[in-house]
């Protein structure tokens, strides 16, 4: 697996995105 196709997994995942919206609503 290369790195770009796991990145890609993990910004696809819906567990990062609301992550990502918790740290931004900081």
């Amino acid at each position: 697996i290369s790195i770009l196709q796991m990145l890609e997994h993990i910004l696809s995942e819906d567990v990062f995105r609301n992550g990502f919206r918790k740290y931004l609503s900081k």
